[in-house]
């Protein structure tokens, strides 16, 4: 049914984006998505005119660990990181050119600092108190879409959220914000209902998303572009989630934190590893923003 939607859509825009595209001229296009509908169309017509098409990825695209983070990734990246209706296709970070590399794809690729997320300048915010502060922001899917083995699916979503609040409460003066977009498959008072009790959390789904990261000592995460906007604001990234079947970046070799090594992104591997994981991080990340040394393979300089 959602092919034959899409055909029959497309189809029909076809010749009104060709009309709209003569009559406005554009000396280029920049999208975030060629992959189907008026993206698809708005790259063709472009294509058959000759009208430069640079592609800017909306999203996370790193280089797959196996065959099956590889199969799935590949998937994703056809018309969001790469995309033969572009001219030009836009690398945001290391990371996806990495990926761009394994899929062997052949398109132009230019390397650029992060347009479509990530931001300019972190602004220097003063804390206004001595609590530690750890950012929860993440995506899960639906049961009824694919991709489930790259994203947590819903009830994943609740037992890592679960898992971390048991942990975050048993640190002294640390804060967990939990950044969430409200879904039909997990509602806020769905979260509310399901998640343990404590003082030492809070849900968001408003305000800053900027702010709370410059806030943070920690973002936690499984799967989503939040973790490659923290390292570009020099924030250490723990990949963590109802699953450990999938680390979306790579982590460096050394387990914990300590006075004489740290690293942009850790693993915890067990709901048991958690608590001394975060106390780790805690102690040796807190007001203390990642170096370029740490950062090197993650971000663009």
């Amino acid at each position: 049914h959602r092919l034959t939607q899409e055909t029959i859509l497309t189809d029909g825009l076809n010749k009104d984006t060709d009309l709209l595209v003569k009559s406005v001229c554009p000396k280029a296009v920049w999208a975030h998505s060629l992959r189907w509908g008026i993206g698809a169309v708005l790259g063709e017509v472009c294509l058959r005119y000759k009208i430069p098409c640079i592609l800017i990825s909306h999203g996370s695209h790193p280089k797959p660990e196996n065959v099956t983070s590889a199969f799935e990734h590949r998937e994703l990246a056809q018309g969001l990181l790469f995309s033969p209706l572009a001219s030009n296709n836009l690398l945001q970070s290391p990371h996806a050119e990495q990926a761009v590399s394994s899929f062997g794809e052949s398109f132009l690729c230019t390397r650029s600092h992060p347009i479509m997320w990530s931001y300019d300048k972190i602004p220097s915010i003063v804390k206004k108190n001595s609590i530690k502060r750890i950012l929860h922001a993440g995506t899960f899917k639906r049961w009824s879409v694919t991709r489930p083995w790259i994203y947590e699916t819903s009830d994943e979503f609740i037992e890592g959220l679960s898992t971390l609040i048991r942990a975050v409460t048993r640190l002294e003066k640390v804060e967990l914000i939990i950044r969430v977009r409200p879904m039909l498959e997990c509602q806020i008072k769905t979260l509310e209902l399901l998640l343990p009790k404590s003082n030492c959390y809070k849900i968001k789904t408003s305000g800053s998303f900027l702010e709370d990261l410059t806030l943070a000592d920690l973002l936690v995460s499984y799967s989503s572009t939040t973790i490659e906007e923290a390292l570009y604001a020099r924030r250490p990234v723990l990949l963590w989630g109802g699953s450990q079947r999938y680390m979306h970046l790579p982590v460096a070799s050394i387990e914990k934190p300590n006075k004489n090594s740290r690293s942009a992104v850790y693993v915890s591997k067990s709901e048991d590893e958690l608590f001394p994981m975060l106390t780790s991080i805690m102690e040796y990340h807190e007001s203390k923003p990642l170096t370029d040394d740490e950062l090197k393979g993650h971000v663009w300089f």
